[in-house]
């Protein structure tokens, strides 16, 4: 007993410094929630702590990964990397949303938005689904909070189909492995799982309940219902986390789950195919006739969640920039979009595409930013949007060619149409602002929103140059 007691605690202390950035941010919501409540004169600091708290954990982890190599993970770090980044963003971005601000709950704000972030990096964390369905569900709560935490009057309805959806699919995903837990008979570990269950229909039944919670989180169809209503009604800034840190963090764990069971579940790849092209006709299509900017996101959100699905089965180790550069790339894209509509609906009141009509000619930069930003969601250059589509299709060809699997085929070949169908939305704002007649619209300087704006032009721009400047 003695020494399993000391083998345990051994096995702790070298696996301790892995855990260091999850750890500061622990110890950084809770100081943060202590300020909020006791500490009202510090309440306008509480933003610049939430950033140097994230920015400290990324720095953490950016070092020891590396100093060290991790145990039992090969790109996650990076997926944990980009998590951290998508809430710098957040706080550089959005420091004092309007709706927040307005309601005094600036410290439960930041408090919320970095729970969700731990949550997510503990899922990239997690080696069995016990830890796993914790994690998971860490982040959903803080992120069911902070969807209504502007307490508008048309909130309700979407954060109430939001939770519904997130309850019952969290539900199905516990059944899914209660399925697993009798069908493996031992601790539900992702390691050699496949030795312990057998190619069973079961096992396919099992599997796809668990994917349940997952695929919600990315907002891939059937799963998206509670998509463009949360996106409408939440905050800007929540909408631009809720796009991204999830996203990341879903697909690096449907990767690892499906990279486990795949030798007993050789159909997996067939089950993304379906869900990933369901995905991205839906999305496409509908985003069309969308006339609010966060709800044609939203639907173009799940769009991205099939090709994200496609990037998930396409990965293999020699390409795991490639999977990378594409996540980042929708990350950028994404945070310069939102951070216009949060400009345009705060300072303005636009939201909805018709009153972009003429912006083009008033406030020229920012609608040459947003026009930047719908071409790197399209795919189109000179942006990097474009680099990271054309090595994702690259890569599918290739495998199709190797495998000669017709489903790869079909993929590429909706893939490239899906990306021609959504110039018919994505450049419905920009045909509108410099091609339509100008209306009266006082521009507002703001000089913080034109550097970020700047700096995330620049990086589109000399990605589709250099996709992998950024990486190691």
């Amino acid at each position: 007993m003695e020494n399993l007691l000391n083998n345990f605690i051994e096995s702790f202390w070298q696996k301790f410094p892995f855990l260091l950035p999850e750890i500061s941010i622990t110890i950084g919501l809770n100081l943060l929630l202590l300020i909020s409540l006791f500490e009202k004169k510090w309440q306008n600091k509480i933003w610049f702590a939430s950033l140097l708290e994230g920015l400290y954990a990324l720095i953490l982890l950016v070092s020891m990964y590396l100093t060290y190599q991790m145990p039992q993970e090969t790109f996650f770090p990076a997926f944990r990397q980009m998590i951290l980044l998508s809430t710098l963003l957040v706080a550089i971005f959005f420091p004092k949303p309007a709706q927040i601000a307005q309601n005094k709950v600036l410290g439960e704000y930041y408090f919320l938005l970095l729970a969700a972030s731990l949550g997510l990096m503990l899922m990239l964390k997690s080696q069995e689904w016990l830890s796993l369905l914790i994690s998971l569900e860490l982040s959903a709560v803080a992120l069911y909070v902070l969807v209504v935490l502007s307490w508008q009057k048309n909130s309700l309805e979407g954060s109430l189909k939001y939770l519904l959806f997130g309850i019952m699919a969290s539900a199905i995903m516990i059944y899914g492995i209660s399925w697993l837990y009798g069908l493996q008979g031992r601790v539900l570990s992702f390691e050699n799982i496949f030795w312990k269950i057998s190619n069973s229909q079961l096992t396919y039944v099992a599997f796809i309940l668990v994917l349940s919670g997952f695929l919600l989180k990315i907002s891939a169809f059937p799963w998206h219902i509670w998509t463009p209503d949360a996106y409408q009604i939440a905050p800007t800034s929540v909408t631009a986390f809720l796009a991204t840190a999830p996203k990341i963090a879903s697909t690096a764990v449907l990767y690892k789950i499906s990279l486990a069971y795949e030798p007993v579940l050789p159909v997996l790849p067939q089950v993304f195919f379906l869900i990933a092209v369901a995905s991205i006709l839906v999305g496409n299509l509908v985003a069309f006739w969308q006339k609010n900017l966060k709800r044609m996101l939203a639907y173009s959100s799940v769009a991205n969640a099939g090709f994200l699905l496609i990037a998930t089965n396409l990965y293999k180790s020699n390409d795991e920039k490639i999977f990378l550069f594409f996540l980042l790339v929708y990350v950028l894209a994404n945070f310069l979009l939102f951070a216009l509509a949060e400009h345009y609906e705060t300072k303005h009141q636009i939201i909805e595409i018709q009153a972009f009509e003429g912006l083009g000619q008033k406030d020229t930069f920012l609608m040459i930013a947003m026009f930047v930003g719908f071409l790197t969601l399209a795919g189109l250059p000179p942006t990097a949007g474009f680099t990271a589509k054309m090595l994702l299709f690259s890569l599918l060809w290739e495998k199709y060619q190797s495998s000669q699997e017709s489903f790869l085929l079909i993929w590429l070949v909706i893939g490239l149409l899906a990306t021609f169908l959504a110039l018919f939305y994505y450049l419905k704002i920009p045909f509108l602002a410099f091609f339509r007649p100008s209306k009266n619209f006082q521009r507002q300087k703001n000089l913080r929103l034109y550097l970020l704006v700047s700096l995330l032009l620049l990086l589109l721009l000399l990605l589709f140059f250099r996709p992998f400047l950024l990486f190691k």
